[in-house]
């Protein structure tokens, strides 16, 4: 039994029948970076379909880095018949790479007989500045009955330069109503508010420095006949003859 290893871009997409591309071992970070990498992996086993395996992290550089298990999510429609290019990943339903699943250390991940699985490494050079250079780390996977059965490594290499504050404007779409639906809270009750500031950080912990702000709720895929629930943050009354009434509380909280 052995479990095969292969480091990979972040960007690699591991599909669980295709064979990923691999040879991805050394790359660079700046101090202030978060620099991410995949550990793709698969059992080999003539007798076992399934096994369960602990992943240690060693190297100087070990402190910094978080794993996250890039679970698989069912696509129901990937595209549409008519308008697809030739750059996706596949035009059929099935399950995709997606989801990053926090990877707590001394916790278990599966591996799957001949299908392909990964890792998301994740290495903060945010709040640490290591000495500029070459940094390996290690990677071994094993269980309590065999121990190490499996290993690699990968060199980062710290350039010892701080980045600048970024200046290009990145966002993505963020729905507060979304949030409000999937967790089942009322609009804007205090548990909505905690999860909105959670979602915001998160956003801001990967790159994004500017936000959707629904001044008023976004018409957006809606379909006719139905409504989405309203999240604007702007109250509008009606006082009087072309009179209105603004109220700006939930505006200037969301500020």
């Amino acid at each position: 039994m052995g479990i095969l290893l292969k480091t990979c871009s972040s960007l690699e997409k591991i599909l669980p029948k295709t064979e990923p591309q691999g040879g991805f071992v050394r790359f660079s970070a700046c101090y202030g970076e978060k620099f991410s990498f995949q550990i793709a992996y698969t059992l080999q086993s003539h007798t076992e379909m399934r096994g369960y395996y602990t992943v240690g992290v060693a190297g100087d550089l070990a402190k910094a880095v978080s794993l996250y298990q890039v679970a698989l999510v069912p696509v129901k429609l990937p595209c549409y018949p008519n308008v697809a290019d030739g750059d996706y990943i596949t035009r059929s339903p099935g399950l995709l790479p997606d989801a990053l699943i926090p990877f707590e250390k001394g916790g278990e991940l599966a591996a799957v007989n001949q299908e392909w699985r990964s890792l998301l490494v994740s290495v903060d050079l945010k709040n640490c500045r290591p000495e500029p250079g070459t940094h390996k780390l290690m990677f071994a996977f094993g269980d309590s009955e065999h121990g190490e059965l499996s290993a690699i490594e990968f060199d980062l290499d710290v350039i010892g330069f701080e980045l600048p504050k970024q200046k290009l404007i990145n966002t993505q779409w963020f729905h507060s109503d979304c949030i409000a639906q999937y967790y089942n809270v009322p609009v804007f009750s205090e548990k909505h508010w905690e999860l909105i500031e959670k979602y915001m950080k998160t956003a801001a912990d990967h790159g994004q420095n500017m936000i959707l702000t629904p001044v008023f709720t976004p018409p957006l895929d809606t379909r006719i006949g139905t409504e989405r629930p309203t999240v604007q943050l702007v109250g509008v009354e009606i006082t009087g003859d072309n009179q209105y009434k603004f109220d700006f509380s939930l505006l200037t909280r969301w500020i």
